[in-house]
């Protein structure tokens, strides 16, 4: 869709929505990322699926990649219909795909491990690049084939008897420290105009009943 077709169907359909819940929406487009993103493995339990959307909208990370080539991500109904409409979710069969997809997109692989000499996670450079941090499947961790195509690994400094965090704790304790460091950063990390603008179109279409009915009228189809 063209932008100034998208600029007009938005400014048609905000006639739908309360002016509290439009502001709502702009103000949080305006806190959104896509310079820090989430990767997930072969994630299968429905809580920690519906934890780490909650957390990634919470801190403001928009774009979730999922891997699912032994398990499918599958977040219970509810939050399928709540929170993760607002983030935007890109589904992969294989990590290859996924990692070079993201590589060329310029992102940076980080896979959380306590491997392979990892960075502790209060030292990681968040200025260095846009990167998205990998977290792998809740039994067996990341898989060989993502950690052997990480550009980095991280570890979550850890002072006690346990050796591993369920993962979507692991996701919100780096996505704290991260997207705080990256906030705090000369790193320009919110939304272009236009990635604003066409997720702002998405989430009004989301939100209004008889969306595709009331499209149907603004392009004067009967």
């Amino acid at each position: 869709m063209e932008r100034t077709e998208i600029l007009a169907l938005t400014e048609y359909l905000k006639q739908y929505v309360t002016s509290e819940r439009l502001a709502r929406m702009e103000e949080i487009l305006s806190l959104r990322t896509r310079y820090i993103v989430l990767g997930l493995e072969n994630i299968y339990h429905p809580h920690n699926a519906n934890a780490v959307l909650r957390t990634c909208d919470a801190m403001g990370v928009q774009d979730i990649h999922i891997i699912e080539d032994a398990n499918r991500f599958s977040p219970s109904d509810g939050v399928a219909l709540g929170t993760s409409k607002w983030l935007s979710l890109y589904r992969y069969k294989s990590a290859e795909t996924a990692i070079a997809e993201l590589r060329k997109s310029g992102y940076r692989i980080i896979a959380t491990t306590p491997h392979h000499n990892p960075t502790p996670l209060e030292e990681v450079d968040i200025e260095a690049g846009p990167c998205v941090f990998f977290f792998g499947g809740e039994v067996s961790g990341l898989r060989e084939v993502v950690l052997d195509n990480a550009d980095e690994y991280l570890a979550i400094p850890m002072y006690g008897f346990v050796e591993s965090l369920n993962i979507s704790v692991s996701a919100g304790m780096v996505l704290q420290s991260v997207v705080s460091k990256l906030r705090k950063s000369s790193v320009d990390w919110r939304l272009s105009d236009y990635e604003r603008e066409e997720l702002l179109l998405d989430w009004l279409r989301k939100s209004i009943r008889n969306v595709d009915a009331i499209e149907k009228r603004f392009y004067g189809i009967s």
